[in-house]
């Protein structure tokens, strides 16, 4: 009984050994749900309303921060400028400020560089900063006693760039002999007294001055009228006075006219229009009709049986024409001979300008470049080479050539005078183009500059100084705003502004 109850304890005992706990463990909690990240509420772009200048590299930085304030890491931000065309940044926020001639026409923009992250956009504004570096003064170099006008200046930046428009009244002004020129703070002038007197303009500390002559004698203006119809453009005008060009008839055609003493008489045509683009001394005139080369004798249309246009005409009768091919075409006596260059650069010209007595041949042509060009006995000279825009305008029997060439891509028009390899500057009105037209053989310049506010301004030039042509007129409601040709008289062709009715006219100056 004992040895039973023995063998029965040690049974339970294995047993329980050998089942181990039964008891089911709880399981365990999951794994709290992950947050999503904080929303970018505000982003902080850096530098900010600090001035930049050409050339400059700056590295911008981000801070985004949530809706707490707390400051946020590890985020893309996408960065972008607001004007590529003057500043650009990479994706690490690297900018630069690049160079590009629409930031002259601009002056000094406001710049907007933006970071993004998510929904939101920060920003950083600041301006483009020109340095000013020298000043085109829009002055007269001569100006008749009494008369007033607004004086003016272009500001060009360190790199010759037309640096954004000013008003005279930006400018501080003075004047070396109030009593002769007086200068209001306005950038008016007033001619007071015959005499010269020095105006200085500054702005931003940089200043210029240039001499202004008062003088008692100016120019007579004589209207040429029309055809008939609304409107004249006069071309070529002889030592004679003789002036020709083109009118509007009263039925609307245009026909090459001729004017002498006072006169305007049509030219007639052979078709139903017809132009008149120069004459020499003896009266020829030459031009096209019904799309014909034609000269003019003694008032007798007479056909050139060539489809080329006369741009000019010497002393010996010889007429130039013109086509945009590599060669030109002289006529003489009858008979055409072409005019070409022994050049493996083969030009194809734009233009051909004039001719002097010894046969050379100024105009532009395009190679490479457009260039400024002179043609002599099968030589081609390149007087100057421009990225944008040159040629030579006229030239006369000394073999002074004047043009123009630009400057790419400050759109600056620069006019010379080239005699024997040596260039002359003309300078200009106090705007960005200058563009002779013609010259006598005194070496008296015309042509076309936009003054300061980017009018056009017919000028006369000579011994290094410019003057706008309406400064001398004796009619005060006139603006001259073309020439076309200057004789040795010094009278000269081109078209006015009537100030009242705004009509372009045209008229012959004479100086007084």
């Amino acid at each position: 009984m004992q040895l039973r109850r023995i063998y029965l304890a040690l049974c339970i005992a294995l047993a329980i050994s050998g089942c181990g706990d039964n008891t089911v463990a709880p399981e365990p909690a999951p794994d709290p749900k992950p947050q999503p990240p904080a929303r970018v509420a505000q982003i902080t772009v850096s530098p900010s309303a600090d001035s930049l200048d050409l050339g400059d590299e700056i590295q911008f930085t981000a801070v985004l921060r949530d809706s707490a304030g707390n400051t946020l890491t590890g985020r893309k931000v996408e960065w972008a400028s607001g004007s590529p065309e003057f500043i650009t940044i990479d994706a690490e926020g690297r900018a630069r400020v690049i160079k590009n001639n629409r930031l002259a026409a601009s002056g000094a923009p406001e710049i907007r560089i933006t970071a993004a992250s998510g929904e939101q956009v920060g920003e950083a504004r600041m301006h483009l900063h020109v340095h000013p570096g020298s000043l085109l003064l829009d002055l007269p170099g001569r100006i008749l006693l009494g008369r007033n006008r607004l004086a003016g200046a272009t500001v060009l930046d360190g790199f010759g760039w037309p640096a954004g428009a000013r008003k005279p009244s930006d400018f501080s002004w003075s004047s070396s002999d109030a009593a002769v020129v007086a200068v209001a703070p306005t950038g008016e002038i007033s001619a007071l007294r015959v005499g010269k007197a020095v105006i200085t303009a500054a702005v931003g500390g940089i200043g210029r001055s240039d001499t202004v002559e008062v003088v008692d004698r100016g120019y007579v203006l004589t209207r040429l009228g029309t055809l008939g119809g609304a409107e004249a453009i006069p071309h070529d005008l002889n030592d004679r006075g003789q002036i020709v060009g083109r009118s509007r008839t009263a039925s609307g055609e245009w026909h090459a006219f001729e004017w002498l003493n006072g006169r305007l008489r049509d030219l007639g045509t052979a078709g139903e229009a017809s132009a008149a683009h120069a004459l020499n001394n003896q009266g020829v005139v030459v031009g096209m009709s019904r799309n014909e080369a034609v000269r003019w004798v003694n008032g007798e249309l007479r056909s050139l049986s060539v489809s080329w246009q006369p741009t000019d005409i010497d002393e010996e009768g010889r007429i130039l024409l013109y086509r945009n091919y590599p060669s030109l075409l002289l006529w003489e006596r009858g008979d055409t001979s072409r005019v070409g260059a022994a050049s493996p650069d083969l030009y194809v010209w734009y233009s051909a300008n004039g001719i002097n007595a010894s046969g050379v041949v100024v105009g532009s042509a395009l190679s490479r470049t457009p260039s400024a060009v002179a043609i002599s006995a099968g030589r081609l000279t390149v007087i100057d080479a421009s990225r944008y825009d040159a040629s030579a305008a006229a030239i006369n029997d000394a073999g002074q050539i004047v043009g123009h060439a630009g400057i790419h891509p400050a759109r600056l028009v620069l006019a010379f005078i080239w005699h024997n390899g040596q260039r002359t500057s003309i300078g200009p009105l106090g705007g960005t183009e200058t563009r002779p037209k013609a010259l006598n053989e005194k070496g008296e310049v015309v042509g076309v500059a936009t003054n300061s506010r980017g009018e056009p301004r017919a000028f006369y030039w000579f011994g290094g100084r410019t003057t706008d042509l309406t400064d001398l007129l004796r009619d005060p409601v006139r603006v001259l705003v073309e020439v076309s040709a200057i004789n040795e008289s010094g009278q000269i062709v081109g078209l006015a502004t009537n100030g009242s009715t705004g009509a372009r006219e045209a008229v012959l100056l004479t100086p007084e």
